[in-house]
């Protein structure tokens, strides 16, 4: 850890930004270990894949850390038309507006 502490001061000294793509925090727990040495921490979860109960539990874990969440970014999601609008738009009875 001291020798991670050391890398990211140096980065840090060098650049306005670094991002470290690290696994999967459930599937490594490698993973927390890095978290504590950057500014916030931004969770990737996979469409469809990614329970919400887990990646709650991680941002849960991070915050007692210490560690700040910075946000999710939702990855491989192949319709990106929000559930609530293709509901309505499928709907056999929804109105229906005419091209302008």
């Amino acid at each position: 850890p001291a020798s991670l502490a050391r890398l990211v001061a140096h980065l840090k000294s060098g650049f306005d930004f670094i991002v470290f793509d690290a696994s999967p925090f459930l599937q490594c727990p490698d993973a927390y270990a890095v978290a504590p040495h950057v500014d916030a921490v931004l969770l990737v979860v996979e469409a469809d894949r990614t329970l919400v109960d887990d990646a709650r539990r991680v941002v849960r874990e991070l915050e007692r850390s210490g560690v700040r969440a910075a946000g999710v970014v939702l990855n491989r999601q192949h319709d990106y038309t929000p559930r609530l609008l293709r509901r309505a738009l499928h709907r056999p009875n929804a109105p229906r507006t005419s091209p302008s």
